[in-house]
């Protein structure tokens, strides 16, 4: 004697399904409060000064006033980043009485992102004394 297995089935919903077709905005539409909502996000740019490598050991024998020598030459462009993408390159000045500024002396042809170790090792770091 034979055993019948009840065979379940997905149930699966024939109907069809009409979507609203997109028209096009006219000019001067709503995309003017979109464009200036989008203008309004903040961007944190920062300036590579330069890179080393250093040891754990190293790091942890940093004293006030020792200096850390970086990979930067002197008078080469900085990098300058917007949310981790390279997309210039500038030099220092001073700007006022106490700031520094950077001038933008190069725009990236093709945006680079830093890989996470290269992040990782741009982000300050705090070293007590």
């Amino acid at each position: 004697m034979l055993e019948q297995t009840a065979r379940i089935e997905p149930v699966v919903d024939k109907e069809r399904v009409e979507l609203e077709r997109l028209q096009s905005l006219p000019r001067g539409a709503s995309v003017v409060a979109a464009k200036g909502m989008i203008e309004r996000v903040p961007v944190l740019l920062t300036v590579e000064l330069g890179r080393t490598d250093i040891s754990v050991k190293d790091l942890r024998q940093l004293r006030h006033g020792q200096v850390i020598v970086l990979d930067q030459l002197i008078g080469e462009p900085l990098g300058i980043f917007a949310n981790g993408h390279r997309f210039a390159a500038g030099e220092v000045v001073a700007v006022g009485k106490d700031q520094y500024g950077i001038r933008v002396t190069a725009l990236a042809d093709e945006p680079e992102r830093p890989s996470e170790a290269e992040r990782a090792a741009a982000e300050p770091a705090a070293v007590s004394a």
